[in-house]
């Protein structure tokens, strides 16, 4: 919470209080309030007194250096953009559990930086890094990067003797972070980093990719399997290992359900700048294929499907077929959507609870990413509204009301509607139109129940 404060009041200093940040130390706020952000209630006694508390400089003591990236900025024609439009998320320490049990290596300060809902920038601290020039090797203390369509930034900055140094621009600098030996690296097709849990999203997902591996070419040689702690390290490790051979290292990031917005908007925007600066492939998804979703509201920050990393052309066909794999496996989609979808309707005659689907369905449609279903233009999951604006534009749906959708898969390429008549005494059947809808040039099945 005191990091998180530090951080805040930095920014602060520099961009003013219009600027929208959301940290994972914010207070939780009550469903039917508007978030508040972090805690503004802190007095700026309070935030010097932490300042003190940890020898460190105050705002007012030492300016904070805000051109670090300006040689880069001055050339961008876009530059500047309204500040409403962007959203910081902080996680002030991403690795909680490694940093209890000792693995500080795993353990990361991630500042994330969105403009309209995409990661743009991000700033990885790694604060257990050796400051002692004699023991650090060249270790890389901060990663940073800013990417639009026109420009890639990436710097990877170490301390020395209390100053900022940039790092040399070619990828020997990863080292660092993801050591590897060119001999061994050989005989892995892929590394795949994931943590420690029994998580059924990790174990099918291993799973699969061990089959996939053992049935191809290179079944003499196995997948590597890299435990490795936090989200952020998980991510940062696989940019490391990719960056350091484009053409022959490919990694995969598997991270089960339980994540955030601040986990993965650091990390995934060092990717992205990365893979252009060095020139491997990436994805990041969820595990159903669909894009994150960075809601400045505050209101949607967990990543509730699950993300995949990949880094490197291998890679992404594993990423591919593991999206398919995953939406055809019954098992990850009935632990991932079971809790919004069943009990529905009269499926043994009769409504089973219904008052209570109903409120699942209201939660599910409230949250952008707890079901993967049909997506808009911006990438976020279409509410049941936006559906029925869609196709009650063009037919007459006499009074009923979509109050819900299920996920079509590889097995099922049904979307399923759920519709409720707001008049029952006019209740009639639907056309045979309100059974499609169109999505671009494809026609997507609908049925009604």
């Amino acid at each position: 919470m005191n990091s998180q404060l530090v951080i805040v009041d930095c920014i602060r200093s520099v961009y003013g209080n219009g600027l929208n940040i959301i940290g994972e130390e914010d207070e939780d706020e009550d469903d039917d309030q508007e978030p508040q952000g972090e805690k503004e209630e802190s007095s700026k006694e309070d935030v010097v007194k932490v300042f003190e508390r940890y020898n460190v400089d105050t705002v007012e003591k030492r300016a904070i250096d805000s051109s670090f990236f300006s040689k880069y900025i001055e050339q961008e024609d876009d530059a500047v953009v309204p500040i409403k439009e962007v959203t910081i998320y902080i996680d002030p320490l991403d690795g909680t559990r490694e940093f209890v049990e000792g693995r500080l290596g795993n353990v990361q300060c991630l500042i994330g930086i969105t403009h309209k809902g995409k990661p743009i920038g991000g700033v990885i601290g790694l604060p257990f890094v050796s400051f002692d020039d004699k023991d650090s090797n060249e270790g890389i203390n901060i990663v940073c990067a800013l990417h639009s369509e026109k420009c890639h930034i990436i710097e990877r900055i170490q301390f020395k003797n209390g100053a900022l140094c940039r790092l040399p621009e070619d990828a020997s600098s990863w080292q660092s972070i993801e050591d590897h030996d060119t001999t061994k690296e050989k005989e892995a097709p892929l590394k795949v980093f994931t943590g420690d849990s029994n998580r059924l999203h990790k174990k099918h997902s291993l799973e699969y990719l061990e089959k996939w591996i053992s049935e191809s070419d290179t079944s003499s040689h196995p997948m590597k399997l890299c435990i490795a702690g936090g989200c952020g390290n998980k991510i940062l490790r696989s940019v490391a290992y990719a960056s350091l051979s484009p053409t022959n290292h490919n990694a995969i990031s598997v991270i089960p359900p339980g994540t955030c917005s601040w986990d993965t908007a650091a990390p995934t925007s060092i990717l992205f700048a990365a893979m252009e600066r060095f020139g491997f492939k990436a994805k990041v998804t969820d595990m159903f294929g669909g894009e994150l979703v960075y809601n400045s509201s505050g209101k949607v920050v967990t990543n509730d499907l699950g993300v995949f990393v990949s880094c490197g052309e291998e890679a992404l066909q594993y990423h591919d077929k593991l999206v398919k794999a995953m939406r055809c496996d019954g098992i990850i989609l009935d632990s991932l959507l079971h809790k919004y979808w069943s009990d529905f309707g009269d499926c043994d005659g009769g409504d089973r609870d219904e008052e209570a689907t109903r409120l699942k369905l209201k939660n599910a449609q409230m949250n952008e990413q707890s079901v993967h279903t049909m997506r808009n233009e911006k990438g976020y999951v279409m509410k049941c509204s936006e559906i029925q604006a869609l196709i009650s534009d063009e037919i007459d749906l006499h009074g009923a009301k979509l109050i819900g959708y299920s996920m079509p898969c590889e097995m099922v390429d049904v979307l399923q509607l759920f519709w409720r008549y707001t008049d029952e005494k006019g209740k009639k059947e639907l056309p045979d139109e309100a059974h499609a809808h169109r999505k671009g040039s494809t026609i997507v099945k609908l049925s009604v129940r």
